[in-house]
């Protein structure tokens, strides 16, 4: 299998980050550079096979050659083992720069086009992810909490994930991470145990202060679940140069659905598609309202609120609602693009 152009760019780029990593590793166990390490993990998310390094070596043991030399250029194949030993002594920060790169190099040689919304925007979604639970396995930078009847501490780590998207689309681009990390309590003399718990909406304001002038170019529309639809947060997107499109409840914006109350909405629109899974035909319903505050003060950032409903026709002539949600939005909605 011979790689595309596009993809031997990206590999030669991951390689030369990985050549300036720092090993510490002496003596005779040098058989394996890190750079092989590097290769090896993302070859096993690229071909998706849980089992993918067991299957190269018989692969190479059967015909003398195997995908991760062909496809990716790597000179030998460490084991599980050796990879989490040579990957765990990695910085995770080392990496970061190069998912823009990635992002840059798709852009200027790849087909970017599935990935177009808005005229020229993309759609960046935010969404915490935890990647590690445990009672007895943990860092100085887990969060914790205390789950069970015996409220017993568990321990586990969580991250910031942001990805390109696109609607009707099954592939995403990865953005840089940025992770949950506790820390110290500097005001704490007492007890090492006692930490400075982190969140994830703390990670997303990081995230965007490191990485949101670099995306403005791209005009991002950033994309999340209600946790995100707070007044300083909304407000960092927008000085950062971008739009969000953020899912609110009534239980956690009084403010805005109070407002919306008091008004009477006119802006309505109603679409007939058909489903292509299910092949069954389904009516959109949007509403829609500009000029509301996110909150209750005089600095309020003002948005649009939008609601979706959708709803098939049943046999007996009645209506079941199949999915129903309700955004803010910095964008203007209007009748032609809701």
């Amino acid at each position: 299998m011979k790689p595309s152009k596009l993809l031997r760019d990206v590999l030669k780029r991951i390689r030369s980050a990985a050549g300036t990593f720092e090993d510490n590793r002496q003596g005779p166990n040098l058989r394996y550079t890190l750079a092989d390490a590097v290769l090896s993990a993302l070859a096993c998310f690229f071909l998706q096979s849980p089992s993918f390094l067991a299957f190269q070596r018989r692969m190479e043991d059967d015909v003398g050659c195997s995908t991760c030399q062909t496809l990716f250029g790597m000179q030998g194949i460490p084991s599980d083992g050796q990879i989490r030993n040579l990957l765990d002594r990695l910085v995770p920060d080392s990496f970061q720069r190069l998912f823009l790169h990635l992002l840059d190099t798709l852009r200027s040689k790849g087909d970017f086009s599935p990935f177009v919304r808005l005229r020229d925007r993309i759609l960046v979604a935010l969404d915490g992810i935890e990647f590690h639970s445990s009672r007895t396995i943990h860092c100085k930078q887990c969060s914790s909490r205390r789950t069970g009847k015996d409220k017993r501490p568990s321990f586990f780590h969580t991250m910031v994930a942001a990805v390109v998207v696109a609607p009707g689309h099954n592939r995403v681009v990865p953005l840089m991470p940025e992770f949950v990390r506790t820390q110290d309590d500097p005001g704490d003399q007492h007890s090492v145990r006692r930490r400075k718990q982190d969140c994830e909406i703390n990670a997303a304001k990081r995230w965007l202060t490191k990485w949101g002038a670099r995306m403005a170019r791209y005009r991002p529309v950033y994309l999340g679940d209600a946790l995100y639809a707070t007044h300083p947060f909304c407000q960092q997107v927008l000085h950062a140069g971008a739009d969000f499109l953020f899912v609110v409840k009534p239980k956690s914006h009084r403010t805005l659905f109070k407002v919306l109350d008091e008004r009477y909405i006119q802006s309505t629109g109603w679409i007939r598609v058909q489903n292509k899974k299910t092949r069954r035909y389904e009516e959109h319903c949007y509403r829609w309202m500009s000029n509301l505050p996110i909150q209750n003060t005089n600095d309020a950032i003002h948005g649009t609120w939008v609601e979706k409903t959708v709803r098939v026709r049943q046999k007996q002539g009645t209506y079941k609602q199949t999915f129903y949600t309700t955004l803010f939005t910095s964008l203007t909605v209007t009748k032609h693009n809701v």
